[in-house]
């Protein structure tokens, strides 16, 4: 039997409103109020290894997860297993406050939002499979990843999946559990044996979630709070198509060095299969920047599918610098800035919830950042410059 905490159904009956939006929030906000402070990163830049970044974020409201992970492990491996399980921890407790009411709107919703990790988790204990056997580890040791059951596949089913002895045999396990992922990796498989080209398996795994969260919002009802959320996931879907579109015209860029030739074969339809649906940005304009060498005219392609596209100011940067890596971090932080916002907007609504989780992964991941850098020896500038502190 599938090993998960709960199988999402494709049309859910008339959901019932929780009690109090106002009492969630207001718990929601008292977590809030315990993320780090500026001055609390200043003091964790100051540091001068992951020891000594150990030892001040004991003094934090991390305390719990670093001290459970210092008794396992040191260095780096403590470190990473400690933010998982502050992470989990937090966002597992937001997660609870709603299951009282499993069918609420309240839970569907903040489900749906904690559901993404189910993606980011499954694609990690890919890459860990591909790379080869994780051995008998926990979830601190798969690989580069860092692993956070708070979605519908929970700690166990994460560990057998990620323990498996090869690629295919995790495939079949999800299949004999039923997951909702696993028709689509199991389909995309011979391809990706046969190329060897991972990502083939990756971008089947986006496109099945991407799908499986869409039939989910739709079998919820109309209302304030469901559109919000769906807003969320269309923010985060053109971040994800508009980055794959750039990619994929990277590479053909590459495959015809000289600029574009009279007789470039031109995109298909077959490219489309790269997107996620859900996204505001139509699929047209994307499959037509793949054949333009000109990145003003990228620009100005984006630009007249959609006016007033909030990810302008990163892409006019982009067409100065060319760095995709470079593009990527600013969109994560402009996604980040508009998500946190919402900590601003109607105090009885789910938006709350979404600029606290937002809020908790963007503290975990400066967190990383602050640790890579002094194990990469790079200078404190430079790190506190790759950080998106809330003010």
């Amino acid at each position: 039997m599938p090993m998960s905490r709960a199988r999402v159904p494709t049309r859910t009956k008339a959901t019932r409103m929780p009690d109090d939006y106002g009492y969630l929030n207001a718990r929601v906000r008292a977590m809030k109020s315990r993320l780090l402070s500026r001055r609390t990163y200043g003091e964790l830049l100051a540091q001068t290894s992951v020891d000594e970044l150990l030892a001040t974020l004991a003094q934090t409201p991390y305390r719990t997860g670093i001290e459970a992970a210092l008794s396992r492990a040191t260095g780096w491996a403590a470190l990473r297993d400690g933010l998982r399980r502050d992470l989990t921890a937090h966002l597992g407790r937001v997660r609870a406050m709603v299951m009282d009411q499993p069918d609420s709107e309240a839970a569907q919703l903040v489900r749906i939002l904690l559901a993404r990790w189910d993606r980011t988790n499954l694609l990690t204990v890919l890459r860990q499979q591909i790379q080869g056997p994780a051995g008998v580890g926990g979830l601190d040791g798969a690989g580069t990843g860092m692993l956070a059951p708070v979605g519908e596949l929970d700690e166990t089913a994460l560990t057998g999946l990620l323990h498996q002895p090869d690629l295919r045999a995790m495939i079949d396990l999800a299949t004999q559990w039923r997951l909702p992922y696993a028709g689509a990796l199991r389909g995309a498989l011979p391809e990706m044996t046969a190329t060897g080209n991972p990502a083939i398996l990756e971008a089947a795994l986006d496109r099945q979630h991407a799908a499986h969260i869409e039939a989910w919002l739709a079998g919820l009802r109309p209302s304030e709070n469901t559109n919000l959320v769906r807003q969320v996931v269309a923010w985060e879907r053109d971040l994800a198509n508009l980055l794959t579109a750039l990619r994929l015209r990277q590479a053909r860029l590459r495959e015809y060095p000289g600029g574009r030739p009279a007789r470039l074969p031109q995109a298909g339809a077959n490219e489309g299969a790269w997107y996620l649906p859900g996204g505001l940005l139509a699929q047209e304009p994307l499959i037509a920047l793949l054949d333009e060498p000109d990145a003003h005219r990228v620009c100005d392609i984006l630009a007249q599918s959609q006016p007033g596209d909030p990810w302008r100011p990163a892409l006019a940067a982009w067409v100065e610098h060319g760095s995709l890596t470079e593009l990527q971090r600013a969109l994560d932080r402009e996604l980040t800035a508009r998500l946190v916002a919402l900590f601003h907007h109607d105090p009885l609504t789910i938006a709350p919830v979404i600029a606290y989780v937002a809020a908790k992964e963007n503290e975990a991941r400066n967190v990383r950042i602050i640790a890579a850098g002094l194990v990469h020896g790079l200078p404190r500038e430079q790190v506190a410059a790759e950080l998106y502190i809330l003010e």
